[in-house]
């Protein structure tokens, strides 16, 4: 009987509490057998989390999630219509969860030291993995999510966009990362994904940018509001720490160092009066 990839069965739960559609392929959780999510150090192991989110288009309008022994990437995003994902139509916005464990080819090789070396600036360093596979490869390191469109520059369907996003969204939660988001071109020069248009600044070559910007709003902008009373004995220092991140959205700074969460942001939103006494 194979090992369980452990770390990411808690996805399906975060998903759905964060509002989005997710299906998942049977066996999902055993992935690619030994083939082991690896720690910058080298270490393999089944409970090692992933390091990154690796965005790619599949430059195709349909797909259909292999099974999960096959699969090149944890997971795809597409209108689902039953059978097949889709990147326009009237499918329904949707997250099929392939495998838990690494991919082997997804990722693959042609790690830049620098992303400015490209036709574009990205605003993250790529993430920097050591091991076995050497500096060059994420397979073992990154999540992978397969986006169904063409890669062409053209409109990417809004809710297939927002599931995209809220996948980053919910890794992030999980494992407590600041910014770990990454597209396929901010590891290779080989590669152009992904490549598609949204109404945002970055539409077209830059888009991974703007995937980054949202899922750091999203990390920050409230879901649920929780009861006020249980923050009133909030720190200085988490008082402080909401007004410093507030400043830095004054200044169109949308990555602070240390993001608050939904909660805390929307606490702070609702008590800005506190800092006028």
């Amino acid at each position: 009987m194979p090992s369980v990839h452990t770390s990411l069965l808690e996805l399906p739960n975060v998903l759905d509490r964060l509002g989005l559609d997710c299906l998942i392929e049977p066996g999902w959780e055993y992935g690619h057998g030994n083939y082991l999510w690896t720690t910058p150090d080298g270490y393999g192991s089944y409970d090692n989390p992933p390091s990154a989110y690796m965005v790619h288009h599949t430059a195709g309008t349909t797909a259909t999630p292999p099974p999960t022994d096959l699969s090149k990437a944890n997971a795809w995003v597409g209108l689902w219509d039953g059978t097949r994902l889709h990147a326009s139509g009237s499918g329904r916005p949707m997250i099929f969860l392939s495998t838990a464990g690494p991919c082997r080819t997804s990722s693959g090789y042609g790690y830049r030291p620098a992303a400015w070396d490209y036709s574009f600036e990205d605003r993250r360093a790529p993430v920097n993995a050591e091991g076995p596979d050497g500096v060059t490869a994420l397979n073992r390191y990154a999540f992978n999510v397969e986006t169904v469109h063409p890669g062409d520059g053209g409109p990417i369907d809004p809710g297939v966009w927002d599931h995209v996003v809220g996948l980053g969204v919910a890794l992030h939660l999980m494992y407590g990362w600041e910014e770990r988001t990454l597209g396929h071109l901010s590891w290779t020069r080989r590669k152009i994904d992904p490549k598609w248009s949204v109404g945002l600044p970055n539409d077209g070559s830059r888009c991974i940018i703007d995937v980054q910007d949202a899922i750091a709003k999203g990390l920050v902008m409230p879901g649920q509001a929780p009861n006020i009373n249980e923050c009133e004995a909030w720190s200085a220092e988490s008082w402080q720490k909401a007004f410093d991140y507030n400043e830095a959205l004054i200044n169109e700074n949308t990555h602070p160092k240390a993001p608050l969460t939904k909660e805390e942001y929307f606490v702070f939103q609702d008590r800005q009066g506190a800092f006028d006494d």
